[in-house]
């Protein structure tokens, strides 16, 4: 499978990792602006470890972009994992302005890094 995701055979082979995946995936939106109401995901990625991670171009202009049903697949498969995001509040914003599916949240890293950070007390 390509770390870019972009053909009929990746895409059915990233979506058995998805469904056969144990641990947490790791997720993270890219998009075209910082609205979550109007603006559009222009893809996405996912790693299930730190070696192996994967993108999917949705609204790309010099490489192949994925149909919307099948993203909308993936997102699907996806709320049946536990999914850790990066600034969830917005990606799952974005998720559901775009797709309209609702994702849950296993974690999300700007949480993880506030708490880490935060001083004591």
């Amino acid at each position: 499978m390509n770390a870019i995701i972009n053909t009929t055979e990746d895409l059915i082979e990233l979506a058995k990792r998805i469904k056969s995946a144990t641990e947490p995936i790791a997720c993270d939106t890219e998009t075209n602006g910082l609205f979550a109401i109007e603006d559009q995901i222009v893809g996405w990625s996912l790693a299930f470890s730190e070696d192996e991670g994967y993108y999917i171009p949705r609204k790309h202009r010099h490489v192949p972009n994925v149909p919307d049903f099948c993203h909308q697949q993936l997102f699907t498969l996806l709320t049946q994992k536990k999914t850790i995001w990066h600034n969830a509040i917005f990606d799952i914003q974005m998720i559901k302005t775009n797709f309209n599916i609702k994702m849950p949240v296993y974690a999300d890293t700007i949480v993880m890094a506030y708490l880490a950070c935060f001083p004591k007390l």
